[in-house]
């Protein structure tokens, strides 16, 4: 057990708490977003650098912030590691310089027992994807109890089904949020055509679609089986909607626009 610690603070983002909550406060306060009128049920969040990403980012964090939370589920790819089923974090908490997020070890528990998860610490000792959207989190919601999971397999309908099942344990309260990132370094405009079809099929939820077209590489997304967790989750609570909260590319921040990698803030909210 014992406490996750920062693996990319002040690389990814400031390592000065003051400095972190300034630059978070700036990307929520700047997206200028309706408050939802139906209950969020999950967000995709991209998790790059935050000169890169931060603004999208924002976007996501806006829509939730201030809403009454249980615990937020999550979930991310390793970019590290290949293994099958789900990676648990064997933490008593993920520390950041803005506070420390508890763990929901019995939501473990319960997690074990209904699909194939095992404690597995080495995916997350030096794993990006989840941290960088801890201060986020902050900024948003507070200090909540986090259920932070892994996956290491290319994306499939077995994800989907694992966010089902999560599901039919959750509390109404919980919110689960997926983290990925777009197409990687392919010119802007081949880059916004390939992210604006991925984020259509995400829209369509049409899961056999999405899934070839990601293995035949129609689409691109790297967190692909967080996203399919967190659309298979928000299924079991009834239909629900998928929006678009906002789309960017590094090329914003790095000039460059021969190579890119696309940005994305999703909400899925519950239908009337």
């Amino acid at each position: 057990m014992g406490v996750r610690y920062p693996a990319v603070e002040g690389q990814f983002y400031p390592a000065s708490p003051a400095s972190l909550l300034a630059q978070v406060s700036m990307y929520i306060d700047s997206a200028k977003i309706e408050q939802p009128k139906n209950k969020v049920l999950g967000i995709i969040s991209p998790h790059a650098g935050y000169i890169y990403s931060g603004p999208t980012a924002g976007y996501a964090f806006a829509r939730i912030r201030g809403l009454t939370v249980n615990r937020v589920i999550l979930v991310g790819r390793s970019h590290r590691y290949l293994f099958h089923g789900l990676a648990l974090a064997d933490y008593d908490s993920f520390k950041t310089s803005v506070g420390e997020f508890p763990v929901d070890n019995t939501f473990y528990n319960d997690i074990e027992e209904i699909v194939q998860a095992k404690k597995y610490n080495a995916p997350h000792q030096y794993e990006h994807c989840l941290e960088v959207l801890l201060p986020f989190i902050y900024g948003s919601l507070g200090i909540v109890p986090i259920v932070p999971i892994l996956l290491g397999e290319e994306p499939s309908l077995e994800h989907y089904e694992y966010g089902r099942k999560i599901a039919s344990i959750a509390n109404e309260n919980d919110l689960i949020i997926a983290s990925t990132d777009l197409s990687h370094y392919l010119p802007e405009s081949y880059a916004n055509k390939i992210d604006k079809e991925t984020i259509e099929a995400i829209k369509q939820k049409n899961l056999t679609d999405l899934v070839e077209g990601l293995a035949t590489e129609k689409y691109s997304m790297c967190g692909a089986p967080a996203v399919l967790l967190a659309m298979g989750f928000s299924s079991y609570f009834g239909d629900y909607t998928v929006t678009l909260l906002d789309y960017s590319t590094s090329a914003r921040t790095s000039g460059d626009y021969s190579s890119v990698v696309g940005y994305a803030s999703i909400s899925f909210e519950l239908s009337n």
